[in-house]
């Protein structure tokens, strides 16, 4: 019996690498995206190395920002290199391919380890794109997960001291969590104060006996949990005291007035649950209808052998159920009544409530686990073959990546040859955050990301165009920032990637 054990595990052992390994070569050869967000972080993030911020990157309501913990800890990852990919392994990949298998261990009292092994695969699988993208929503998946750990082990009715540390810790887990998705964030706090007064009712009606103990308890371990996420916010609190409390302003606004201080329309009540339930889809990877239909047969089928007393839920199970439940109503409750807009990338952290789900389905049902390992090995075949394709591509020749921009950034200073330049990028959104990086950590050049601070007298200037801009743009944008009464192109390259590269000389 252990050697089949220890086969086992030195057979999942090597499954599990083999989305890591692509994952890895995703960030290595440079083949994820740098845009706009991610750039402007890690420049906030070297700038916090010489002056430290109390702020983070802006939120979707104007005026209020994200905690620092992300720029935190991407100047950490800077600590070490300014190279993209490097910070992108320490922020995102590390945290995915180790941090998150270790959390879900942790969930052993719960689940079996097989269990927990599918889950992994299950997750990696559908999510694979959170390990190697630079944005700060992304880590929110791993901060609810050890969210949850950590409730499952509070016992609010305890008035010992580890209990107390343990709660204040999870309280503060999830002000770091709203601290990097404050939609989300918001929503499982709502979602939290359900979980505890449902909580509460039940224990009440164990401790009916010792009423006055039981509240008393319990109203200090609550009290030791709000500390927690106060604490989390302790930077916020800071900046407030400095800048005359004008992001507590704004979100008392924001709230007093239901929150519509955002003048766009986002998703439909109709979108909202089409979204909510597409991370069980993407999770799954079969289309919604199928997905949901998949989902809610296995919940009626343990809910029935459940009722008919073929099986049972531990105490650990049971509050488990109600964590998940409790969260997901205060998700949907909070975005069902939010006036500002709902967008996609709100519901990133749901993911989490139904791979848990579908464990607590899985531990309960030895066929749908057969099932379900059949369906895990065929995403896996699927998964490496569309991942052998895609690093088969050059990443250089995909706008957009990062080594596809540097490539760019390499060619301007190469030809420049020594000379002083100027660089101006061509951006719908404006400004170039992207380009302001690249130039300062390969060659320590200031390009500012704001282009009318570039310099206007410069006598070598060279333009960068990303690939298919319409040609009226395109000859505006030349003609704006280099007058043809005072500039003329001397070359013109058009690189792998299909950016395009202007060198325009001062006439003579």
């Amino acid at each position: 019996m252990r050697k089949k054990s220890l086969f086992f595990w030195f057979f999942a052992l090597i499954i599990s690498l083999v989305p890591v390994i692509f994952i890895v070569i995703k960030v290595w050869t440079g083949a994820f995206a740098f845009w706009y967000d991610p750039a402007r972080d890690m420049l906030s993030a070297w700038d916090n190395l010489s002056k430290p911020t109390l702020i983070g990157p802006t939120s979707g309501i104007p005026g209020i920002f994200y905690g620092p913990y992300w720029i935190w800890i991407l100047s950490i990852g800077e600590l070490i290199s300014h190279d993209p990919r490097w910070v992108d392994f320490f922020a995102m990949t590390i945290p995915y391919v180790v941090v998150f298998p270790l959390l879900l261990f942790l969930f052993k009292g719960v689940f079996d380890k097989k269990i927990l092994f599918l889950l992994w695969l299950l997750f990696i699988l559908g999510y694979s794109l959170y390990a190697y993208s630079l944005w700060n929503p992304y880590p929110a998946p791993v901060l609810f997960l050890l969210f949850v750990v950590l409730l499952l082990q509070s016992d609010f009715n305890s008035n010992s001291i580890r209990q107390h540390l343990v709660v204040l810790v999870t309280g503060f887990s999830l002000g770091i969590l709203a601290n990097f998705h404050l939609s989300f964030g918001i929503g499982a706090v709502f979602g939290s104060a359900i979980y505890l007064v449902v909580q509460t009712f039940f224990e009440m009606k164990k401790n009916k006996k010792m009423i006055v103990p039981f509240f008393k308890n319990r109203c200090l371990q609550t009290a030791v949990f709000a500390l927690g996420f106060v604490i989390a916010f302790s930077p916020f609190f800071l900046f407030e005291l400095r800048h005359d409390f004008t992001q507590t302003k704004t979100f008392i606004n924001a709230f007093t007035h239901f929150g519509g201080v955002v003048q766009t329309t986002g998703l439909t009540k109709m979108q909202i649950i089409q979204e909510f339930f597409g991370r069980l889809a993407t999770l799954l990877q079969t289309p919604l209808l199928v997905s949901c239909a998949i989902f809610f047969l296995g919940v009626f089928y343990i809910f029935f052998k459940w009722k008919t007393k073929e099986i049972t839920f531990s105490d650990k199970k049971k509050k488990l159920i109600l964590i998940l439940v409790s969260i997901a109503v205060g998700v949907l409750a909070l975005y069902f009544t939010a006036k500002n807009p709902i967008w996609n990338y709100h519901f990133i952290g749901v993911e989490i409530i139904f791979l848990l789900s579908i464990g607590i389905i899985l531990q309960k049902s030895r066929p749908l686990q057969i099932l379900s390992a059949f369906w895990i090995v065929y995403l896996l075949i699927s998964f490496s073959i569309t991942s052998f394709q895609s690093i088969s591509i050059d990443p250089k020749t995909v706008s957009g990546n990062v080594v596809a921009e540097k490539k760019v950034v390499e060619k301007v200073n190469a030809n420049a040859d020594g000379k002083d330049y100027t660089v101006f990028v061509y951006s719908p959104s404006i400004y170039s955050y992207d380009y302001s990086y690249l130039f300062r950590y390969l060659y320590n050049k200031d390009v500012p990301y704001r282009p009318e601070l570039n310099p206007t007298d410069s006598s070598l200037v060279y333009i960068v165009f990303p690939p298919q801009v319409k040609s009226s743009i395109y000859t505006d944008f030349i003609h704006y920032r280099t007058p043809v009464s005072e500039y003329k192109t001397v070359k013109q390259w058009t690189m792998p990637s299909g950016s395009t590269i202007i060198k325009r000389e001062k006439s003579k």
